[in-house]
């Protein structure tokens, strides 16, 4: 296997990977009110290309909204 090669399959299975710790983040926050888990959307971005990644995410309220954003930014520190 030549490097560039590798290293571009290292790169997608990095990113698959962090999308996918994303998506569980996110969708394992529950609302105690509502009964109801958040759910994910879509994910844009990848890491190899611009290192930014943007997603959209459903709440049933507000709070849920915050817990998923509060949690997210925890990740990422």
């Amino acid at each position: 296997m030549d490097t560039k090669k590798f290293m571009r399959e290292l790169k997608q299975r990095a990113d698959a990977q962090i999308k996918d710790q994303v998506r569980e983040l996110i969708e394992s926050q529950y609302c105690p009110v509502h009964g109801r888990f958040a759910s994910l959307n879509q994910i844009h971005g990848h890491l190899s290309n611009d290192a930014t990644l943007e997603f959209d995410f459903d709440t049933c309220c507000e709070e849920l909204q915050a817990k998923v954003r509060q949690g997210l930014d925890g990740q990422a520190q």
